[in-house]
This record gives structure tokens, sequence and C-alpha cells, in this order.
């Protein structure tokens, strides 16, 4: 069973690192923002705890208006291509439904990712 959840950039940075900054120095993983209070680090989680899919949405102006940045969306490479990706995008929006903080989300994606986030809408 995955569970979906709100975390800390502290649980999510080793996946974010490995995944999208792999060779790099850790520090290259971690934004400015991270401890903003208003940015949302998000999780999937397997049966044992261990995060297996992350994301960041940031605060940010879209075309001048109010919006969220999407931000180091990484899942574990064993976990690709089971739908965790698109659990956790639907997971966020649900989330930003109940919170009352719906708004664009935009997100300078990867050319790899570009048909996955298009096809989320």
């Amino acid at each position: 069973m995955i569970t979906f959840t709100r975390t800390t950039a502290d649980r999510i940075l080793q996946l974010r690192h490995r995944v999208l900054r792999p060779g790099l120095l850790i520090a290259e993983a971690i934004f400015a923002e991270d401890q903003d209070q208003e940015t949302r680090h998000y999780g999937a989680f397997d049966q044992q705890g261990e995060v297996i899919c992350c994301v960041t949405l940031i605060p940010s102006t879209w075309y001048g208006e109010t919006a969220w940045r999407l931000r180091a969306m990484a899942t574990a490479p064993g976990w690709r291509n089971q739908g965790i990706g698109t659990g956790m995008i639907r997971y966020l929006l649900e989330d930003l439904q109940e919170s009352n903080q719906t708004k664009p989300i935009w997100s300078n994606a990867r050319v790899s990712s570009a048909r996955f986030y298009r096809k989320l809408g």
C-alpha cells in the first residue's frame, strides 16, 4: 500500500538528490524556498515508510497571477510507470482544493517529463 501525504523537505531530500541531481553535492538539491512556511512538500511512501515519490510546490506568480511552481518531482527508479506520479499529482490537487489553495500550477519540466504533465492537464 502506498501512502500519499504532505511532508517536509528533509524527508524527501535524499530521493530528490538521488533522482534529479545524481553526482552533484546534495546542496544542489536544496532550494532556498524549501523552509518557507507556505512551500508545500509531498511524498509517497511505501509500506516500510520509505519515500518513493516526491514533489514540491512553491508559491509563485504566473503571468502576474498568484500561482504554484511545481519543482523537483521525482520517483524512485523501481517505482516508475506504476501510476505513483499520477497519484501524487491527484493527491496534491485534492490537498490544494481542501485547503482552498487552488491556483494555477506551472513548471519548467524536463523534456522527457513533458508528456506526463500534458496528460494530466
